[in-house]
Formats: structure tokens, C-alpha cells, sequence
């Protein structure tokens, strides 16, 4: 499985985190992110990243990956930034997934029944 970072998550993050799928073709888990810049990426302004909201989480962001590709979630398909060819063009993979889920925000827990009620404890 690859995790979103702690930076993009709900509680601990900016809250872009989105949602998860799974490769239908050998079962691999990854989690998906808005992508903050999909206006402007690597510098094609408004040419290709606006076709690639979503940042797919693929591994650590250690060694030579930068931890994410650009890419555009669908519900049952992907298409997916692997390489940059020869004109600087994207090189784009189109994968099929499954078990597309999408990630919904938890009320704050932190606060206590008092606090939600306004009563006073003494």
C-alpha cells in the first residue's frame, strides 16, 4: 500500500487527502491527494497540468521518487503521469482500479459532550 504523507491528512495536514483505490490488475493499494498546483505543474502553465488534479501516492519520497505522480482519478479508471517524453510532453498509463473509495472527514473529537451541548460541568 502507498500512504499519503501526514502533510496532506485531515487531522495533522493541509485536508487535500481524498481517497484510496486498488489496481484491479494485482491488487495494489494507493491513496490520492488533491493537487494544489494542477494549474501550473513543472511549469506547463494551463498546457497539460490541468488534467491532473490529483496527486497519486506511490511510495516514499526518499531515493529518486518524489513520493507522487500527477494524475486524474475516475471512479473505475485512471490515468496516471509515468514519464516525460522526448518534447517534454507527459507520458500518461491508463489503469484500471477498483474499490475506489473516497475519504470523508470525521467530526473533531477532541471536544467534549459539554462543549457541544454548552452545559457547565459545576
Amino acid at each position: 500500500m502507498a500512504y499519503a504523507p501526514d502533510s496532506v491528512g485531515f487531522h495533522t495536514g493541509d485536508g487535500s487527502i481524498l481517497g484510496s483505490f486498488r489496481e484491479a490488475s494485482d491488487g495494489r493499494v494507493f491513496e490520492f491527494s488533491r493537487n494544489p498546483n494542477h494549474e501550473s505543474i513543472a511549469g506547463y502553465q494551463n498546457s497539460w497540468g490541468s488534467e491532473f488534479p490529483h496527486l497519486i501516492w506511490v511510495g516514499s519520497s526518499t531515493g529518486h521518487s518524489n513520493g507522487y505522480r500527477f494524475g486524474r482519478v475516475y471512479k473505475t479508471t485512471l490515468k496516471i503521469v509515468t514519464d516525460e517524453g522526448d518534447l517534454g510532453l507527459p507520458v500518461i498509463e491508463q489503469w484500471q482500479i477498483k474499490n475506489y473509495r473516497l475519504y470523508r472527514k470525521l467530526p473533531d473529537q477532541t471536544k467534549t459532550y459539554s462543549d457541544v451541548v454548552g452545559l457547565k460541568l459545576w
